[in-house]
């Protein structure tokens, strides 16, 4: 699940590897592979997704191109664990406050600080078991925990697990994994799920597997070492998905059953189903925050999702808003258009009607080709002398205009004119994002540098321009 406004959701098909659904509204293949098993979506990059198949490989897309990153901690444990050595829906998962940080349960818990091009261990030989489910603290990202709920059978991924495992445990570390506790593991059944209070990195969920009535939620104030059931009147299946809500009412939780979404928070003494879904097994839960929604993904019927409850504040990952100066000046540009190598006007924009002083241009969509080669024309009825003017186009889709090649051109004007036509030419790389990146435009009146996408550094800013593209 992305963090922004696009909704851009991702999920695994069977022999038809993971799909992700682009802001566009579209589904495309990413990673192909045989059964698609987890995704995750970089919140600080959007041009950076994941996806695994069974046993255990990882696969990054970078703009469009795959690299496996698994395979390297094959050689790291002499083949012992990575890729194809996993469990069959092998955990992995971002660091919530470091998306750079990825971790992966084999044998061993495994860590990368640089988006998986290395890995180091973290954690011992659990008894030989691979990893069934493992997450990190969102408020603590030394909190990390993992379990092995029992021997894994076909089809327990939607039912049961063996309830005569001897070596069912709960793993624990308060210190990023220089050290861990082995719990015992609460109920007769496995599970694929834990998480962790947003606020207190001691407060986790298990979401329990199985048909065992009065089995399916179980609570632990204190890392692990004590469980309480909390399971109510749970419907009598898996709990298979469950996820903590964070910025809303204390102890929120939501899980995912075989008969849909159920919610309840500390102010409440029992669940209640939530949304409007078919009774239909709901085999994961996500939450994004901006567009502050919850989809449910289910097996076999697609995806659903439903508004969070009210109260809860929306946190976006948002281009900069641009610094101005408190000297306001009139408008100088009347047209900003972009045409093709051929001349073809694939944007334009004229404001000669308009008297105001500032101008910001949300979601006009642009549709720009990787490899192509476009120029910007910026028309003005007057600009002065020392004016300075820059373009800066967003081409992987973070938010942000500070990486490489991203300020496509500037200009200086020396002296004062009437009717100047600025022109800017630039060619969209090949490894652009086909993400949304935004077009931002900045002329500052006798300014004394190339203006800045996000700050005012000297001089009247006398035009500011924000597109939305295509690439």
């Amino acid at each position: 699940m992305g963090q922004d406004a696009y909704d851009r959701v991702s999920g695994g098909s069977q022999d038809n590897a993971n799909v992700y659904r682009t802001p566009q509204g579209n589904w495309r293949s990413v990673t192909p592979t045989g059964d698609g098993m987890g995704q995750e979506i970089d919140p600080s990059d959007l041009g950076v997704l994941y996806g695994s198949y069974q046993n255990g490989t990882v696969i990054r897309e970078v703009n469009g191109a795959g690299t496996g990153i698994t395979q390297a901690i094959n050689t790291l444990s002499s083949n012992v664990d990575g890729s194809g050595n996993g469990e069959w829906l092998t955990p992995y998962l971002l660091d919530p406050n470091n998306p750079n940080t990825i971790y992966i349960g084999y044998k061993r818990i495994y860590k990368s600080t640089n988006r998986g091009n290395s890995w180091q261990a973290i954690s011992p030989n659990f008894s030989g078991n691979n990893m069934q489910a493992l997450t990190v603290a969102p408020s603590n990202s030394n909190y990390i925990y993992a379990l092995y709920g029992g021997a894994f059978y076909a089809g327990d991924i939607l039912g049961d697990f063996n309830n005569g495992s001897a070596n069912k445990k709960f793993y624990a570390t308060s210190n990023g994994g220089t050290t861990w506790n082995t719990y015992n593991f609460p109920g007769s059944r496995g599970s694929f799920h834990i998480a962790v209070d947003p606020i207190d990195p001691l407060v986790v969920y298990l979401g329990i597997h199985g048909y065992v009535a009065g089995e399916k939620v179980y609570k632990s104030i204190n890392g692990g070492q004590t469980w309480t059931n909390i399971s109510g009147t749970l419907p009598n299946g898996p709990t298979v998905a469950i996820v903590a809500l964070k910025g809303g009412a204390a102890g929120a939780l939501f899980v995912g059953t075989d008969s849909g979404v159920y919610y309840k928070d500390d102010t409440m003494s029992d669940w209640i189903e939530y949304g409007a879904l078919p009774h239909v097994h709901v085999s994961s839960l996500v939450i994004n925050y901006c567009s502050k929604t919850i989809f449910a993904g289910t097996h076999g019927r697609s995806a659903f999702y439903a508004p969070l409850p009210a109260g809860v504040t929306s946190s976006c990952v948002t281009y900069c808003e641009p610094t101005l100066s408190t000297t306001t000046v009139n408008q100088k540009y009347t047209t900003v258009q972009i045409l093709d190598s051929n001349n073809n006007v694939v944007f334009t924009n004229d404001t000669s009607g308009n008297t105001a002083v500032y101008q910001q241009y949300l979601d006009q969509n642009i549709t720009l080709q990787k490899g192509k080669t476009y120029t910007l024309n910026l028309t003005a009825n007057n600009l002065t002398a020392n004016s300075h003017g820059a373009a800066y186009l967003d081409y992987n889709s973070n938010t942000s205009w500070a990486d490489a090649n991203e300020l496509i051109g500037s200009f200086q004007q020396t002296s004062t004119a009437s009717n100047v036509t600025k022109s800017i030419t630039f060619t969209v790389p090949l490894t652009a994002s086909s993400l949304p990146g935004r077009l931002r435009v900045r002329v500052l009146e006798q300014g004394q540098n190339i203006p800045d996408a996000c700050l005012l550094n000297g001089g009247q800013d006398g035009i500011h321009k924000i597109t939305k593209c295509f690439l």
